[in-house]
C-alpha cells in the first residue's frame, strides 16, 4: 500500500472508563437494558475484505461472499450480529464498505446492479474450463486493482456526512472513484446516451464504456484467481470441484442482489475515513489484520486500530473490533466468540481463538461453549 500521511489527533479521548479490563467482561444471559437500536442507520464496515458481516445484516444467513478465505467472518456473523443486539436480514439506512485492498474495488463494481452482473455472467462462462490452465490465464489477466488512495476516503468521509438521496434520485456509478483516479467523471447514464457532458475531460463516452468494461474483466479475473489459488498459488485440492466457476458466479450474483444501491465502497485506508458528526445509530465494525497473524500487519499496527476505533466511540458510535485476543482499550468489554462460529470449524489454521473488543456492553451474553466430544 502506498505511504499515506498519519491521521490527525483524535479529537476528545475516550474516557469510558479510567481503568482497564484485567479479564474479560462478565455477561448476563439478559439482553443490555439499552441495547443498538433495532435497525442502524449507518452500518460501517472496515477491513471490510469480503464484506460478511454486511451481507449478513443485508441478505440474511444465506447471503454469502463471493468466494471463502480463511479469516473471513462469515462463520461468525450472526454470533456477532446477535452481540451488537442486531440480526441477520434486518438492513441498515445505509452501509459503508471500506477496504485499502482489491475488496475495496470488487465491491464498488458489485455494488452496481448491471456491472455487478456482468462480473456473474462472466465468472459463469469458465465453469467448464480445466482448473489450472483457467487459473494461470486468470492470474495474467487479473491486472492490479489498485492501492488505497486519499481521495477515496475524503469520497467516503463525504458520504457519510451526507443526507440519503431521495428515491429514484440518479447515483453516481459504484465505479466512480476507480474512474475520478483515471480522469474521469462518469454517469452510467451517459454512456447509455453517448453524451460526454462537462466534467468528463471531453473524452467520448465510448472509451469510458470500455474502461467500465476493462474493469468489470479485471474484477472477474481477481475473483476467479482468488477462487482457485491461495496467497498467489493454486490450490490442487480445490482443482476438480472445491472452487467451482459456477458456484462463485451465483455467489457474486446473489452477493451483488443484496448490495446494489444500498451501500457506498471504497478502496480507501480506513484511518483517514472519518466518522460523521452526528453517530446516533451507527455501527463500526473493524476486522484488522490480526497482529502477528498476517504478513502485512505493518500496514495497520495495532496502536493505529485503536486510535481509529477509538475516534468513532468518541464520535457516538457503537464500535466493535475483532480480534484473536483482547483489544486493551480501557473500559471496552472483551467477548470470546470461537465456539459460536457455524458451519465449517478451522480445522487447517493455526489461528483458532477469536475475540470482540467493544465500546459499550453486548446486547446479550456470548454462546456457550460447547464441551470437546473427543
Amino acid at each position: 500500500m502506498s505511504s499515506l500521511p498519519p491521521p490527525p489527533p483524535l479529537r476528545q479521548p475516550v474516557t469510558l472508563s479510567s481503568q482497564p479490563h484485567s479479564q474479560p467482561v462478565t455477561l448476563s444471559s439478559q439482553p443490555h437494558s439499552q441495547p443498538t437500536s433495532t435497525r442502524p442507520r449507518i452500518f460501517v464496515e472496515m477491513c471490510c475484505g469480503s464484506a460478511a458481516m454486511s451481507l449478513s445484516l443485508l441478505g440474511g444467513r444465506g447471503c454469502k461472499p463471493p468466494i471463502s478465505y480463511m479469516g473471513s467472518k462469515r462463520g461468525y456473523a450472526t454470533t456477532i450480529l446477535t452481540i451488537l443486539g442486531l440480526h441477520p436480514g434486518q438492513g441498515a439506512d445505509r452501509v459503508l464498505l471500506v477496504d485499502a485492498g482489491p475488496w475495496g474495488l470488487v465491491w464498488q463494481g458489485l455494488a452496481d446492479r448491471e456491472t455487478g452482473m456482468a462480473i456473474a455472467d462472466r465468472i459463469a462462462s469458465w465453469q467448464h474450463d480445466e482448473p489450472r490452465e483457467l487459473w494461470d490465464r486468470l492470474k495474467a489477466e487479473a491486472s492490479p486493482l489498485g492501492d488505497a488512495r486519499p481521495e477515496a476516503a475524503e469520497a467516503a468521509t463525504a458520504w457519510l456526512r451526507d443526507t440519503p438521496p431521495a428515491v429514484g434520485a440518479v447515483q453516481p456509478d459504484a465505479l466512480a472513484s476507480h474512474l475520478l483516479r483515471a480522469g474521469w467523471a462518469y454517469e452510467r447514464g451517459n454512456v447509455r446516451t453517448g453524451f460526454a457532458g462537462p466534467g468528463m475531460g471531453g473524452r467520448p463516452a465510448d472509451l469510458i464504456a470500455a474502461e467500465v468494461g476493462r474493469v468489470t474483466t479485471t474484477i472477474s479475473a481477481w475473483l476467479g484467481a482468488s477462487a482457485l489459488g491461495f496467497n498467489g498459488k493454486p490450490m490442487e485440492a480445490g482443482f476438480g470441484g472445491k472452487a467451482n466457476m459456477g458456484e462463485v458466479a451465483a455467489s457474486s450474483g446473489r452477493a451483488s442482489d443484496a448490495v446494489a444501491g444500498r451501500i457506498f465502497a471504497a478502496q480507501a485506508d480506513v484511518r483517514l475515513v472519518r466518522p460523521p458528526d452526528d453517530c446516533s445509530g451507527v455501527v463500526m465494525y473493524i476486522d484488522p489484520p490480526y497482529q502477528g497473524t498476517t504478513s502485512y500487519k505493518a500496514d495497520l499496527p495495532r496502536a493505529d486500530v485503536m486510535a481509529v476505533a477509538a475516534q468513532w466511540a468518541a464520535a457516538g458510535a457503537l464500535v466493535c473490533i475483532s480480534e484473536a485476543e483482547p483489544v486493551p482499550l480501557p473500559g471496552w468489554a472483551h467477548v470470546q466468540i470461537d465456539h459460536g462460529r457455524r458451519g465449517t470449524k478451522r480445522t487447517f489454521s493455526v489461528q483458532q481463538d477469536e475475540w470482540l473488543t467493544i465500546s459499550r456492553p453486548p446486547a446479550v451474553a456470548a454462546p456457550p461453549k460447547q464441551a470437546a466430544l473427543f
